[in-house]
């Protein structure tokens, strides 16, 4: 079977969201205040290619890098058989995580 040598475009697989709080709590519970900082990770596939072309496409596009307001952003991949007959896959996770925020002022719990 003829698969491809260049890289197909990506089927989404999945997508969560995810808000993480930390909470500090002072004077024995009597006020709190928090920080909260949201992540987002994202699952993709390329499917139907030769080994090689898998190879070469996956070489290039894991990283782990941070913007200037404090955004990490992380890209793994994993090539992986697709089939018996041949075919392989890459699978691509992205992690996108903001920074934590100012805190809040401190408040009575609810």
């Amino acid at each position: 079977m003829g698969w491809l040598t260049t890289l197909p475009a990506p089927i989404s697989i999945s997508k969560r969201n995810i808000v993480e709080t930390v909470y500090q709590y002072a004077n024995a519970g009597a006020n709190r205040r928090y920080s909260s900082r949201q992540i987002t990770t994202t699952v993709v596939e390329y499917r139907s290619m030769t080994e090689a072309a898998a190879n070469t496409s996956a070489s290039t596009m894991s990283s782990d890098s941070i913007d200037g307001n404090g955004k990490r952003t992380v890209v793994t991949v994993e090539i992986s058989r697709q089939n018996d007959a041949g075919a392989y896959k890459i699978t691509k996770t992205t992690q996108e995580t903001t920074a934590w925020s100012a805190w809040s002022a401190w408040n009575p719990p609810l």
